[in-house]
C-alpha cells in the first residue's frame, strides 16, 4: 500500500509539473532577451507605481530594455538551474523596482511556484502573484532548486534548507543531504539580476511554500544583508534546528501556517507518515511553527507578552478560520505577524489546490496570501 501511495505521488508530482504552461528556453543575455510567447499583461491601474519605490532617473548603469512579460535566466556557475523572471508592465529601466524571490516547495519548480499562487491555478487570474505585480510595479523571481539526481524524477527539486542533523529531518532530501551551497546559489541569482533590472537594494523579499518556505527562513538567518523582509507559507525555521541563525540586522517576518497541515506539522514533531518522505526527506523531527515565530519574536526584540489577536472574518464557508498575531514594539520596525489558519492545509491561501484535501488538506479561501504578503512588504523596506 505504502509503495502504491509513493507511485501515485510522484506520477502526480510529474503530472503538475508537465501540465504547467511552457516557458522559454532562451536566456536573457545582457543586452536584452525574448519573452515568452502568448504574454498576458494586465493593464496597470492607478496603484500600479505604489510599490516602485524610486522614480528618479539612474543613468549611472545601463540595464537591459526589457519588454513586459516572462524571461527564462541562467544562473552563473549553476547549471541546470535557471530562474524564472516576471517583468511588470509599465517596466522602466530608468527607475528601480522592488524584486520578491518566490520559492517552490519540495518536489516542486519555478513553473509549479507562479500556478501555485493562482487560484484555481489560473494563470490569468487577476489574482496571480504576476498580476499583483503588474499593478504594483514588482519584479518577481521564480528561482530553481537542486533536480532529482534520478532522470525521471528530474522535474522534483529541491533546496538545502536546513535539518539533518541533532534528530531533525533533512527536509529537502537531495538538497540538503548532499549540502549544496543554496546561499551560494541565491548570491549568484540576484548578482545577475542586478546586472539585468534596475533593482531597488533595500526592496528585495523572499516567500515561498513548505521547503521554500524554510529557504525564506535560512535567507533571513544568514542573507539579511540582502533580504528585506521574508514571507514563509507552511515551512518552518528547520535551519535554526542544526546552525545558529544571526541575522546582521532583524529582518521583519510574516508566517502563515495551517494547523491541519500534513506536510510541516503545525506543533513540529516526527515526519515519519509525512509527504517530505516521498522526495528523500530523512527521518527526524520537524521545528513547531509555534516555536519558529517565538524565536523571530526574540531575535527581532518584539515585545511576546503583549501580542494582539485578530479574527479575520469569514468570507467562504470552507471549514477554515484565520487569526492574525502581530507582536508590537520590535526593532528597527522588524514586525513579526503570524496568520495562523485553523484546519488550513499544506497549501497557498487562495491559489491553486494542487493536490486533492484528502492528500495536502484545504486552501483556504478566508486569506489571499498574495494580498497579505505583497502588502507586508511594502510596509517593510530594509532598514
Amino acid at each position: 500500500m505504502i509503495e502504491k501511495s509513493l507511485i501515485v505521488f510522484i506520477a502526480a508530482l510529474l503530472l503538475t509539473a508537465c501540465s504547467l504552461p511552457a516557458q522559454s528556453t532562451n536566456p536573457v543575455n545582457s543586452s536584452g532577451g525574448n519573452a515568452t510567447s502568448a504574454v498576458t499583461i494586465v493593464s496597470p491601474t492607478a496603484a500600479a507605481t505604489v510599490f516602485a519605490s524610486s522614480a528618479t532617473p539612474n543613468y549611472a548603469r545601463k540595464f537591459a530594455p526589457l519588454s513586459p512579460g516572462d524571461y527564462t535566466r541562467q544562473v552563473p556557475g549553476w547549471d541546470n538551474r535557471p530562474y524564472s523572471l516576471h517583468i511588470p508592465a509599465n517596466y522602466n529601466p530608468a527607475n528601480s523596482y522592488p524584486v520578491v524571490l518566490a520559492i517552490h516547495g519540495g518536489g516542486g519548480s519555478s513553473d509549479a511556484m507562479a500556478k501555485l499562487t493562482c487560484p484555481a491555478g489560473d494563470p490569468n487570474d487577476p489574482n496571480c502573484l504576476n498580476k499583483m505585480a503588474d499593478r504594483r510595479g514588482l519584479v518577481i523571481v521564480y528561482p530553481n532548486g537542486t533536480p532529482n539526481p534520478n532522470p525521471r524524477l528530474a522535474k522534483l527539486r529541491t533546496w538545502n534548507a536546513g535539518g539533518g542533523d541533532k534528530g531533525f529531518s533533512c527536509v529537502s532530501g537531495v538538497a540538503c543531504k548532499n549540502k549544496v551551497d543554496d546561499i551560494g546559489y541565491f548570491k549568484a541569482l540576484l548578482a545577475d539580476l542586478e546586472n539585468t533590472v534596475n533593482v531597488d537594494q533595500n526592496r528585495v523579499y523572499a516567500t515561498g511554500i513548505s521547503n521554500g518556505a524554510a529557504m525564506c527562513q535560512r535567507l533571513a538567518c544568514e542573507l539579511s544583508d540582502k533580504i528585506a523582509a521574508i514571507a514563509p507559507v507552511s515551512g518552518g525555521n528547520q535551519f535554526s534546528t542544526v546552525a545558529n541563525c544571526n541575522p546582521s540586522r532583524p529582518v521583519p517576518v510574516l508566517e502563515i501556517h495551517g494547523t491541519a497541515d500534513p506536510g510541516w506539522p503545525y506543533d513540529g514533531g516526527e515526519n515519519a507518515k509525512s509527504l517530505w518522505n516521498y522526495i528523500g526527506a530523512t527521518p527526524g523531527k520537524f521545528i513547531s511553527i509555534p516555536q519558529t515565530v517565538a524565536d523571530w519574536v526574540k531575535r527581532n526584540g518584539c515585545n511576546y507578552s503583549e501580542a494582539k489577536d485578530e479574527a479575520l472574518p469569514v468570507i467562504v464557508n470552507d471549514d477554515t478560520t484565520v487569526t492574525k498575531t502581530s507582536y508590537p514594539a520590535c526593532k528597527n520596525g522588524a514586525d513579526v505577524v503570524f496568520y495562523k489558519i485553523e484546519n488550513g492545509g499544506h497549501t497557498w491561501p487562495e491559489g491553486w489546490q494542487y493536490f486533492p484535501v484528502s492528500m495536502v488538506g484545504i486552501t483556504s479561501r478566508n486569506l489571499n496570501a498574495n494580498e497579505v504578503i505583497l502588502d507586508f512588504f511594502q510596509d517593510h523596506p530594509k532598514q
